[in-house]
């Protein structure tokens, strides 16, 4: 047995099946023994036999999960929600959204990188003939016609040959760079990468957020109380900045302020998304306007997602045309003038 966490694909594939299952009227037990018997994925089926053995030896799902290593973090503290709140059928069908989300990115990320990586790899070797071969062998040839560069065509042959050893180091790094994002990217789920760069923090702050929000919707409309609600919260959102905020609302509420004076002190919501949660809790349909950010969060996931996926490949290509240009006019200026001057 492998006893690896689940991909994201095979999670929207068994959080998919699950939540029809439940929603049918079918137990959690059922559930897995049918998924079990009809998957062709043999770590889904894994998944599927070793959870129904703990689920019967525990007794109930989220438990099982504890002590298994298929689900994430995520997975497992959003089960246990839908378990305590009566609603696991439907936070099967969220986690289901996620996940294909959760794919759907990672697929988009490495679409939208492929060509620019592939494009730098070829620029990083095109200018490293350019440092090593090109430019001292049109020394020599210039050298050889007795031709002897002087003045400005001196200077921009020696600027050419310094620009395109720096860009050689830059491009080297950028190599570098990348391969440690890589590396970084697939261990951390992708986690890590998403907060720490400067392009993507936003997208990932929006994914946090819609699953944060998502979370608290469902302890409301079970009648939970907030401070209750927000002590779950903690565990889900897996993000140390907006646990801060998270604590810091919990210790407000318990010297007597309301939910409401506590996000807007601690900015657990901004702008709008506060305003709406303040008017709802005062109209009374906290559970709505919860729902309803969720959802506008999740649109702002894929806007941010948009914005990322056109933006990146361009600014690479811009940069790279700009570096080979530079060199070409750096050697072709000289020629030129060399040219000249022998006619």
């Amino acid at each position: 047995m492998t006893h690896t966490t689940l991909r994201s694909e095979e999670m929207f594939d068994f959080c998919t099946q699950m939540s029809m299952i439940l929603a049918g009227g079918l137990s959690v037990e059922e559930g897995l023994e049918i998924i079990g018997d009809d998957t062709e994925n043999p770590h889904m089926k894994e998944a599927a036999g070793c959870l129904l053995e703990k689920v019967h030896v525990v007794g109930s799902f989220s438990a099982a999960l504890d002590e298994a290593p298929y689900f994430d973090t995520y997975a497992k503290k959003m089960v246990e929600i839908g378990e305590i709140s009566g609603h696991l059928d439907n936070v099967m069908k969220e986690l289901a959204l996620y996940y294909e989300r959760s794919s759907d990115l990672k697929q988009s990320l490495k679409e939208a990188l492929t060509y620019p990586s592939v494009l730098l790899l070829m620029m990083w070797a095109v200018v490293g003939i350019i440092v090593w071969k090109v430019l001292p062998i049109f020394e020599k040839v210039l050298l050889h016609m007795g031709a002897a560069l002087q003045g400005t065509a001196a200077s921009m042959m020696r600027f050419g040959q310094l620009f395109a050893t720096a860009s050689f180091i830059i491009l080297t790094l950028f190599l570098l760079g990348g391969i440690l994002l890589a590396v970084t990217f697939r261990k951390s789920g992708g986690k890590s990468f998403l907060s720490h760069l400067f392009m993507t923090k936003q997208l990932y702050h929006n994914m946090v957020m819609a699953k944060m929000t998502y979370a608290l919707s469902l302890f409301i409309t079970s009648g939970y109380e907030m401070e209750e609600a927000l002590g779950y919260l903690r565990d889900v959102v897996g993000d140390e900045a907006v646990q801060k905020k998270i604590d810091a609302c919990r210790s407000d509420m318990q010297e007597g302020k309301s939910f409401s004076q506590c996000l807007r002190e601690q900015t657990l919501y901004q702008g709008v998304y506060a305003s709406m949660i303040i008017t709802g809790f005062h109209s009374g349909k906290s559970d709505e306007v919860m729902q309803k950010v969720s959802t506008l969060y999740e649109k702002d996931v894929d806007t941010s997602i948009s914005t990322f996926l056109n933006t990146i490949e361009p600014v690479i290509v811009i940069v790279l045309s700009v570096i080979v240009g530079i060199i070409l006019l750096s050697v072709m200026l000289p020629l030129m003038s060399i040219m000249s001057s022998i006619g």
